[in-house]
C-alpha cells in the first residue's frame, strides 16, 4: 500500500477492516501503523462512516479503557532544567501535543534528534516512550511518543499553548535564569531553525507574535537579530522569518545555544573554524 496513503484512496474492504479494528479498540495510531498512512486520515474516515452518536459512544469506551491504562504509569515531575527547557522548545518547534488522546509525540528526519528528544524525555519524566520509523519514497522519518495524561497536563498547566499557529513562549522561560533560556531556543532553533547559505541562523514560523518574543530573548541575553514577514504567492498565510547574521551574533550563538542536531551543528561550526577559529571549541 503508499505509504503516504490518504483516505479517499482506501478501498471499501479496507475501510471495513480499518472500522473493525477500531470498534474492536485499537487506536486511530496503531491502525494507522497497519496501513502506512497518517492517523488523521484514518480518524477522518471513521468520523465519516460512523453515525455521530455511535462514534460518541466508542470514543468515551476507548478513553475510559486509556485512562484505566495510563494512570497506573505516575511520572516524575521534574524541576526545571537546560534539559528540559531544550525538550519543551522542540516540542513548540516541530512536536505535536494531543489534548484529548493524551499523548506528545515527535517526528523528524534525524534520528540523533529524535533520539536524544526521546532519551531526556525518558530522564525527566522517568516513563519509557515509543519509538518508531517509517520509509516515504526515498526519506526515512523517525518519531518518538509519550503516552501519558500526566505529562500533557503538566504541559498545559506549566509552558502554555502548543500547535503550529498557537505556539507560544512560556512565561515560565521568560522569568527564568540564561540557561533555561539557553536550552528552550537550542531545542527552538533544532526544530524550526537552519544555518543558510547567506550565513544567517534563521528560524521560519507562522506565528509572528511568538517569533517577537524569542527577538525579545535574544535581546536580552545580547544577540542581535532581525524580524521580517514574508508571504509565498501559492500559500494564504504569511510568516515571521528571525535571522542572526554578523559573525559576533553567530560566535554568541554558537557559544551559548547552538543546536543539537549534528548537521546543522557541523555547518555552523565548519563556518566559524573558516572564519579563524580554528582554536574554538563549540
Amino acid at each position: 500500500m503508499d505509504q503516504n496513503k490518504k483516505a479517499w484512496k482506501f478501498s471499501e474492504e479496507e475501510k471495513k477492516t480499518i472500522i473493525d479494528l477500531w470498534k474492536n479498540g485499537l487506536s486511530n495510531v496503531s491502525i494507522a501503523r497497519k496501513f502506512n498512512c497518517d492517523d488523521e486520515a484514518i480518524r477522518q474516515m471513521i468520523k465519516k462512516r460512523v453515525p455521530k452518536e455511535e462514534y460518541s459512544q466508542i470514543v468515551s469506551e476507548h478513553m475510559k479503557k486509556f485512562y484505566e491504562v495510563n494512570e497506573v504509569h505516575k511520572i516524575n515531575i521534574p524541576r526545571m532544567s537546560r534539559k528540559l527547557a531544550w525538550w519543551i522548545g522542540v516540542i513548540k518547534g516541530d512536536g505535536y501535543v494531543h489534548e484529548k488522546d493524551y499523548y506528545i509525540k515527535l517526528e523528524v528526519k534525524d534520528k540523533d534528534f529524535r533520539d536524544k528528544w526521546a532519551k531526556i524525555g525518558s530522564d525527566v519524566f522517568e516513563i519509557e516512550p515509543k519509538l518508531h520509523e517509517r520509509k516515504i519514497k526515498s526519506n526515512f522519518y523517525y518519531s518518538a511518543s509519550f503516552n501519558s495524561k500526566l505529562i500533557v497536563l503538566y504541559l498545559k498547566e506549566n509552558f502554555g499553548l502548543f500547535g503550529k499557529y498557537k505556539w507560544n513562549v512560556p512565561m515560565k522561560i521568560k522569568k527564568s535564569e540564561r540557561k533555561i533560556k539557553f536550552g528552550f531556543l537550542s531545542g527552538l532553533f533544532d526544530a524550526e531553525g537552519s544555518f543558510k547559505s547567506n550565513l544567517s541562523v534563521t528560524l521560519v514560523s507562522v506565528n509572528k507574535e511568538a517569533v517577537k518574543d524569542l527577538k525579545k530573548i535574544l535581546d536580552e541575553i545580547g544577540i542581535e537579530s532581525r524580524t521580517r514577514i514574508e508571504k509565498r504567492t501559492n500559500r494564504i498565510n504569511s510568516y515571521a522569518i528571525i535571522s542572526i547574521s554578523s559573525f559576533k551574533n553567530l560566535l554568541m550563538f554558537a557559544e551559548e545555544i547552538n543546536f543539537t542536531i549534528y548537521r546543522k551543528r557541523e555547518r555552523l561550526f565548519d563556518y566559524i573554524t573558516k572564519m579563524g577559529m580554528s582554536g574554538y571549541n563549540v
